[in-house]
């Protein structure tokens, strides 16, 4: 037993403590009480392969069980118990928000622990891109690191999120500062309730939940910010597999419903395979949301696809929110989202084909979705900035097909293209391209870019102009 033990304010004084001991094979912490301590519980400071097993700690003041440069390595954390992992105001930064198990390197072995009832978070891997203090070396790349074990972890009752990756996650073969090959980086079982989100990743690559339990988390059960560096559409992209996500266990009064059940990163290539949403069916609870990001963009941002196959739904007939036209597009391999094999979920919009219409399980939101039942159908991203001249700047911009016209807002904020625009265009149409209350500028300039444009496809825009252009380019 360790109690009334950890001095605050001063760093390296903890309760139990290796300290820059190298490799320490055969050297354990096992069945150990820690409780009522001022300052963390167990810290893994420069130290390799120590097992962490069996223990107990309670009402602890900081982060309780944690790596603390980035360069360790090979630690086996299993089968333990943190209850009450609680702010400090005493240390660092991240003792303000603290997490019952910290880990700076990925390479390590979390298993069969429980995180319970603190004020942040129950586990959080905060990878630098270099390992900081005396550990610092220019070779090695923590956030590159590939994940050594995670199976079977829970946590409940947690101030924000079960598991936080933050900021950035791109794990690769070999985990060398060189390497540029994906591989995944699976958090499996993962058991999560009562907080306010189930898992958030920030900015990760091929980051996957496979037989995770999401159950009445307040904002969402899993959501993911943005995904990098990572195969496309792809088993070794970035993936949610067998999982169950459940908006409102009847039995609990800490929530009326999970907001949103997985959160859709900004990014192409997301796919949600094999997994069960159960009890979306009540207020603006939905199975499905879209991310924002305070500072980045938090309206009107997005414009992405992804691909579902496998879903099942029991008792969740809300199936997404939309809250702009142009917001994202879910591809429907097997039907087990839609109904239709290969239709599209899209936000409606005017300028949609025939193929698409209104319904209900996808108009939660502010806009109204609509089910394209064209498997051939393929929607295009497109953003643009740096209109010239400087007076098309703020202006609504029009796109007028076939089929009619759909409009988008100038914006400071935008995730590819600030002070600038994004559209999502149907591949192989032709599209009037309208600048509102320029249509009298004959000199226009603009630099954009279509994303997921392949060889075989293309889209016409046109411009309308009052006096012939001495030159088009």
């Amino acid at each position: 037993e360790v109690t009334y033990a950890g001095q605050a304010f001063r760093l390296g004084r903890y309760p139990i403590h290796f300290h820059l001991n190298g490799d320490m094979s055969g050297s354990y912490v096992k069945g150990c009480a820690i409780h009522e301590t001022f300052n963390r519980a167990i810290n893994i400071h420069g130290t390799h392969n120590v097992q962490i097993e069996d223990n107990v700690v309670h009402n602890v003041m900081g982060g309780a069980l944690f790596l603390e440069d980035g360069i360790e390595t090979g630690n086996v954390f299993d089968h333990n118990l943190v209850v009450f992992c609680k702010q400090s105001t005493s240390l660092l930064n991240d003792d303000i928000t603290p997490a019952a198990f910290w880990c700076t390197n990925a390479n390590n072995t979390y298993t069969r622990n429980t995180a319970v009832g603190g004020t942040h978070f129950g586990f959080w891997y905060r990878m630098h891109d270099h390992p900081d203090g005396p550990s610092f070396d220019s070779s090695i790349c923590p956030k590159k690191s590939p994940l050594g074990l995670f199976d079977n972890n829970i946590v409940h009752s947690q101030g924000w999120f079960g598991l936080w990756i933050f900021m950035e996650w791109y794990p690769m073969k070999g985990g060398g500062c060189g390497s540029n090959e994906a591989e995944p980086a699976v958090f499996k079982r993962l058991t999560v309730w009562n907080c306010e989100k189930g898992a958030e990743a920030v900015s990760v690559g091929a980051v996957q939940f496979d037989g995770a339990i999401m159950v009445n988390n307040d904002k969402a059960g899993i959501e993911y910010k943005m995904i990098k560096n990572v195969p496309k559409y792809h088993p070794n992209g970035a993936l949610v597999n067998n999982s169950v996500i459940i908006g409102d266990a009847t039995s609990s009064n800490w929530i009326s419903c999970t907001g949103s059940g997985v959160i859709l990163p900004w990014d192409a290539g997301f796919v949600i395979a094999n997994t069960k949403f159960v009890n979306f069916n009540s207020g603006s609870c939905t199975s499905f949301g879209v991310t924002r990001i305070d500072g980045t963009c938090t309206f009107e941002c997005g414009g992405w696809d992804y691909i579902v196959y496998g879903l099942e739904f029991f008792e969740s007939p809300n199936k997404i929110k939309f809250t702009w036209p142009h917001e994202a597009m879910i591809k429907d391999l097997d039907g087990s989202l839609t109904g239709t094999v290969g239709a599209t979920v899209s936000p409606s919009n005017p300028s949609l084909p025939p193929s698409c219409a209104g319904s209900s399980s996808f108009s939660i939101g502010s806009t109204p979705g609509s089910v394209c039942t064209d498997p051939n159908l393929k929607f295009l991203r497109f953003s643009w900035n740096k209109a010239v001249p400087k007076s098309l700047e703020a202006k609504d911009v029009f796109f007028t097909n076939q089929y009619g016209t759909t409009g988008v807002h100038f914006l400071k904020k935008r995730l590819t293209h600030p002070m600038g625009w994004m559209v999502s265009l149907v591949s192989g149409e032709r599209y009037n391209m309208l600048f509102e209350h320029a249509g009298h500028i004959t000199n226009i300039t603009y630099n954009g870019k279509f994303y997921g444009l392949t060889n075989d496809e293309y889209v016409i825009i046109e411009h309308n102009f009052t006096q012939t252009p001495d030159r088009f380019s």
